[in-house]
Protein backbone atom coordinates (compact mmCIF):
# COMPACT_ATOMS: atom_id res chain seq x y z
CA UNK A 1 0.00 0.00 0.00
CA UNK A 2 2.62 2.50 -1.02
CA UNK A 3 0.12 4.93 -2.48
CA UNK A 4 -3.13 5.86 -0.73
CA UNK A 5 -6.18 5.77 -2.96
CA UNK A 6 -9.63 7.16 -2.52
CA UNK A 7 -11.58 4.73 -0.34
CA UNK A 8 -14.58 4.84 -2.66
CA UNK A 9 -12.29 3.99 -5.57
CA UNK A 10 -10.81 1.06 -3.65
CA UNK A 11 -14.26 -0.46 -3.13
CA UNK A 12 -15.46 0.65 -6.57
CA UNK A 13 -18.55 2.45 -5.27
CA UNK A 14 -19.97 5.90 -5.93
CA UNK A 15 -19.23 8.71 -3.49
CA UNK A 16 -22.92 8.76 -2.59
CA UNK A 17 -23.09 4.99 -1.98
CA UNK A 18 -25.30 3.76 0.82
CA UNK A 19 -23.94 1.85 3.81
CA UNK A 20 -25.41 -1.33 2.33
CA UNK A 21 -23.71 -0.75 -1.04
CA UNK A 22 -20.38 -0.13 0.70
CA UNK A 23 -20.77 -3.30 2.74
CA UNK A 24 -21.66 -5.36 -0.33
CA UNK A 25 -18.69 -4.00 -2.28
CA UNK A 26 -16.35 -4.74 0.63
CA UNK A 27 -17.57 -8.32 0.94
CA UNK A 28 -17.02 -8.84 -2.79
CA UNK A 29 -13.44 -7.51 -2.57
CA UNK A 30 -12.73 -9.44 0.62
CA UNK A 31 -13.78 -12.70 -0.99
CA UNK A 32 -11.86 -11.93 -4.18
CA UNK A 33 -8.59 -11.05 -2.46
CA UNK A 34 -8.76 -13.09 0.75
CA UNK A 35 -5.36 -14.65 1.59
CA UNK A 36 -6.92 -18.11 1.96
CA UNK A 37 -8.11 -17.92 -1.65
CA UNK A 38 -4.80 -16.50 -2.88
CA UNK A 39 -2.06 -18.22 -0.86
CA UNK A 40 1.33 -16.62 -1.34
CA UNK A 41 0.00 -13.79 -3.51
CA UNK A 42 1.37 -10.60 -1.94
CA UNK A 43 -0.56 -8.33 -4.32
CA UNK A 44 -3.86 -9.96 -3.36
CA UNK A 45 -2.91 -9.64 0.31
CA UNK A 46 -2.26 -5.91 -0.11
CA UNK A 47 -5.56 -5.42 -1.95
CA UNK A 48 -7.35 -7.31 0.82
CA UNK A 49 -5.80 -5.01 3.43
CA UNK A 50 -6.60 -1.94 1.35
CA UNK A 51 -10.25 -3.01 1.03
CA UNK A 52 -10.45 -3.67 4.78
CA UNK A 53 -9.02 -0.22 5.51
CA UNK A 54 -11.46 1.44 3.10
CA UNK A 55 -14.43 -0.38 4.59
CA UNK A 56 -13.25 0.33 8.12
CA UNK A 57 -13.20 4.05 7.47
CA UNK A 58 -16.29 4.35 5.27
CA UNK A 59 -18.46 2.22 7.54
CA UNK A 60 -17.56 4.05 10.76
CA UNK A 61 -19.22 7.46 11.16
CA UNK A 62 -16.56 8.60 13.63
CA UNK A 63 -13.73 7.84 11.24
CA UNK A 64 -15.55 8.93 8.13
CA UNK A 65 -16.36 12.38 9.44
CA UNK A 66 -13.07 12.84 11.22
CA UNK A 67 -10.41 15.25 10.16
CA UNK A 68 -7.94 12.70 11.48
CA UNK A 69 -8.48 10.15 8.70
CA UNK A 70 -4.83 10.51 7.72
CA UNK A 71 -3.76 9.37 11.20
CA UNK A 72 -6.13 6.43 10.97
CA UNK A 73 -4.71 5.42 7.59
CA UNK A 74 -1.19 5.52 8.99
CA UNK A 75 -2.23 3.10 11.75
CA UNK A 76 -3.46 0.62 9.16
CA UNK A 77 -0.40 1.08 6.95
CA UNK A 78 2.00 0.47 9.83
CA UNK A 79 0.13 -2.62 10.97
CA UNK A 80 -0.12 -1.18 14.48
CA UNK A 81 -3.87 -1.22 14.79
CA UNK A 82 -5.67 -2.82 17.70
CA UNK A 83 -8.84 -2.36 19.72
CA UNK A 84 -7.22 0.12 22.09
CA UNK A 85 -6.07 2.29 19.18
CA UNK A 86 -9.56 2.27 17.70
CA UNK A 87 -11.16 3.12 21.05
CA UNK A 88 -8.74 5.96 21.80
CA UNK A 89 -9.20 7.33 18.28
CA UNK A 90 -12.98 7.35 18.63
CA UNK A 91 -12.73 9.04 22.02
CA UNK A 92 -10.43 11.76 20.68
CA UNK A 93 -12.79 12.41 17.77
CA UNK A 94 -15.87 12.73 19.97
CA UNK A 95 -14.32 15.03 22.57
Amino acid sequence: MAEKRDYYEVLEVAKNATAEEIKKAYRKKALQYHPDRNPGDKEAEEKFKEAAEAYGVLSDPYLFSSTKIGQWSECFASGNIDALTILSFKVSVTI
